[in-house]
């Protein structure tokens, strides 16, 4: 009974997720975090069926727009996430959930502030640092809290001249980060059988909320819904970051 009530708590986060992601071209890994380390009770776990539920879109999309990939803005990205990807797993080695989901609600309400007041303001150049600080900060991100996209949506936007080269190129680099940082912790033995079990129904929902938003997508005003998806995460993260600093301190 508890594996199914969990099973339908994925279905559904992971049908909002694609939903909001098919809607407003982002926020999967975003909006499934606020919820699956509640629903799994073990925080690396949660980036680990997060990450995993994503790449099965990430495989498709980046397979049915290959040849707009721009594979010299993601090779220099991808190889810096690498590296960042193993330093931050070995990070979160023997961390408490407590003490990662304190992180995980600061840099909810840095990225609500980010996106509310100042999205749209950086404009990088295509470069070897601006790549590398990326690419860095992404597989930073994509290990520890499952969200890589902030940093690269960001860099790309800046640096591709059709939204064609950005959806293929984005969607290749989370793709092969997304395979990589799987197998370190894969590796690491975060890869579990409860994972897998809790994936399968994440599958399904993915599918679910794409669909869904495909057919909503003329409808909504995805201006409003990522206004409503900010003050969202903001308290969200705010929940999470006082609750996650009592338990601490609590102890």
């Amino acid at each position: 009974m508890e594996y199914l009530l969990k099973a339908l708590a994925v279905l559904l986060v992971a049908a909002g997720g694609s939903f909001i992601q098919r809607v407003t071209g982002f926020g999967f890994g975003i909006f499934a975090m606020i919820f699956l380390p509640y629903i799994t009770g073990h925080y690396i776990e949660a980036t680990v069926l997060s990450s995993a539920m994503s790449l099965i879109s990430t495989i498709y999309v980046s397979f049915e727009y290959r040849k707009n990939i721009k594979w010299k803005l993601v090779l220099p990205c991808v190889i810096c996430s690498m590296v960042t990807t193993v330093l931050a797993v070995k990070f979160m080695s023997g961390k408490s959930s407590d003490i990662l989901c304190a992180l995980l609600g600061g840099v909810l309400i840095f990225l609500s502030i980010y996106y509310i007041f100042w999205s749209g303001n950086l404009k990088p150049r295509e470069s070897l640092p601006a790549s590398a600080v990326a690419g860095g900060l992404s597989g930073i991100m994509g290990s520890l809290f499952a969200m890589a996209g902030p940093p690269m949506v960001i860099y790309l936007t800046g640096v591709t001249t059709s939204k064609l080269d950005y959806i293929a190129t984005i969607q290749c680099f989370f793709c092969l980060n997304g395979i990589f940082t799987l197998g370190v912790k894969a590796f690491a033995g975060y890869f579990t059988l409860e994972v897998v079990k809790l994936a399968i129904p994440g599958i399904a929902g993915l599918f679910a909320g794409n669909f869904i938003g495909g057919k909503g997508y003329d409808r909504l005003d995805s201006a409003k819904l990522k206004k409503a998806i900010y003050i969202f995460m903001a308290v969200s993260g705010a929940v999470t970051l006082i609750n996650s600093l009592l338990k601490l301190f609590g102890k």
